[in-house]
């Protein structure tokens, strides 16, 4: 698959002078009842709501706590479990006062904060439910998946799938998408190397960019993000989880705007998940100082074309963003569903970081290069393209192959891309020979079919491409959407 550069886009940026348009250090694109609880021990002698015969005379009755003979009042328990607990109108003297108690005898509850709906008092003298905390009802046995909101349960979506709203164990499933994507091409404090982003002059940048900005915009990139184990979705400070990365494609829907999709939908793309929905790409993550910060991991995206490329020693960062309560959908997208049966009083943040260089989120990887000759050369440099470099690449060529040769262009012999040789290895794979860095060398048709280690010795082309990689960054803000 090519890189979807726009044709003639680089001859005419070369042409206009376009290189101010970038700078040289970097990109900035820019009422609680009374009544005791069980079956209220009155001074009644009769059941049910019939009037009994006069009691024997004892204490003053008092509300049961449990136990149905909690009352000393009468000889007898007052109503039987499930009546009402109404005064009798047949009490004797001395009898102790009636009690009015709530249904079953047990006091009814006021729902606990996030939307816990009040509970009755339980049968035989159990204590009331209140109110989930995260807005479940008062089920002291909930069970995940019968699409019934109970305790602790954030959602139920009547199954236990992942990536679909909600979570298999019915938490609310919180997930993000890129935005904006902004590549990068000099190293900073996160990103200490930049070797794949040094290769591209000032007006080549500028090239790429609008690419990236054009693929985002209309849902060809989209990187996605879920949250995985994620127990409180405002993603408070001492949060840990699993951050899984993926990418996929908008659900068709009218207005769509791929840098304004709050709670949209997203097909994941065949080979981002597994057979139970998770993640293949996951990386271990916790948030501190308001920030989600990963530990380095190896993921997958598409950062040229939908051809994904793979990315060794990944990292992220992402600043977490204010709270807001998920949109309803209309059963379409955008939105939850109402079978989703989300928390009414749920809310979970709806931002990652800021579309400024200051306030972006930030990703450092390294681009196998192997990964990289799976991807063509654009097609504006081949030869009988719109910019041809004089190196006389053709369709056959890839974009290593470009990267490693360099591409250079009329007017005035512009080079559009530097030659650039890997800047890095991965430790988690073998390394052939005596290891990195790694020397690629091209053929007379500008393919690189060779490959030196460190002490220029050929090693084993394939070995060599798996393990040398390019170092790269990109900086990005998201906002939350669904997974389906």
């Amino acid at each position: 698959m090519k890189a979807t550069w726009s044709r003639g886009l680089v001859l005419g940026v070369l042409a206009t002078g376009a290189v101010q348009a970038c700078s040289g250090s970097g990109v900035d694109f820019t009422a609680p009842g009374t009544a005791g609880s069980g079956h209220a021990g009155g001074p009644t002698a009769g059941s049910g709501n019939h009037a009994g015969a006069p009691a024997i005379a004892g204490g003053a009755g008092v509300a049961g706590k449990g136990d149905p003979s909690a009352g000393n009042g009468g000889a007898n328990p007052g109503g039987a479990s499930g009546d009402s607990g109404a005064p009798s109108t047949g009490g004797a003297p001395n009898g102790g006062a009636p009690q009015a108690g709530a249904p079953n005898g047990g006091a009814p509850q006021a729902g606990a904060p996030n939307g816990g709906a009040p509970q009755a008092g339980a049968p035989n003298g159990g204590a009331p439910q209140a109110g989930a905390p995260n807005g479940g009802g008062g089920n002291p046995n909930p069970v995940c998946g019968n699409s019934v909101l109970e305790a602790d349960e954030q959602c139920d979506d009547g199954n236990v799938a992942l990536l679909d709203g909600c979570t298999a164990s019915c938490g609310f499933e919180q997930s993000q998408r890129s935005t904006w994507f902004k590549a990068q091409f000099t190293p900073d404090a996160l990103c200490t190397a930049n070797g794949f982003g040094s290769a591209f002059p000032a007006a080549t940048r500028l090239v790429l960019q609008q690419d990236l900005d054009a693929r985002v915009a209309s849902g060809t990139l989209s990187v996605l993000f879920t949250f995985l184990d994620l127990a409180n979705p405002k993603g408070p400070n001492g949060s840990t989880f699993t951050l899984g990365v993926l990418y996929g494609s908008p659900v068709a829907g009218a207005n769509y705007d791929g840098t304004n999709d709050l709670d949209w939908w997203y097909t994941p793309a065949a080979g981002t998940i597994d057979a139970q929905r998770k993640p293949v790409s996951q990386l271990t993550a916790s948030i501190a100082g308001g920030v989600a910060s990963t530990s380095v991991g190896k993921i997958l995206l598409p950062l040229l074309s939908v051809v994904p490329l793979s990315l060794s020693n990944a990292v992220l960062r992402l600043p977490i963003g204010a709270s807001t309560k998920p949109l309803a959908s209309a059963g379409a997208t955008p939105g939850h569903l109402a079978a989703e049966h989300l928390s009414p009083s749920l809310t979970s943040f709806a931002t990652g970081g800021t579309a400024t260089a200051a306030g972006a989120g930030e990703l450092c990887g390294n681009i196998s290069a192997a990964s990289l000759k799976t991807e063509q050369i654009p097609a504006d440099f081949v030869v009988g393209g719109a910019s041809p470099c004089f190196q006389g690449y053709t369709q056959a060529n890839s974009f290593l192959d470009v990267l490693v040769g360099g591409c250079t262009v009329a007017p005035g012999f512009t080079v559009a891309l530097i030659a650039t040789q890997p800047d890095q290895s991965d430790s988690s794979v073998p390394n052939p020979g005596s290891g990195g860095p790694y020397k690629l060398v091209a053929n007379a048709s500008h393919a690189v079919t060779t490959c030196r280690d460190k002490d220029n010795q050929v090693v084993t082309l394939a070995t060599c491409l798996t393990a040398a990689a390019y170092s790269t960054a990109y900086k990005f803000a998201t906002d939350r959407v669904i997974i389906k």
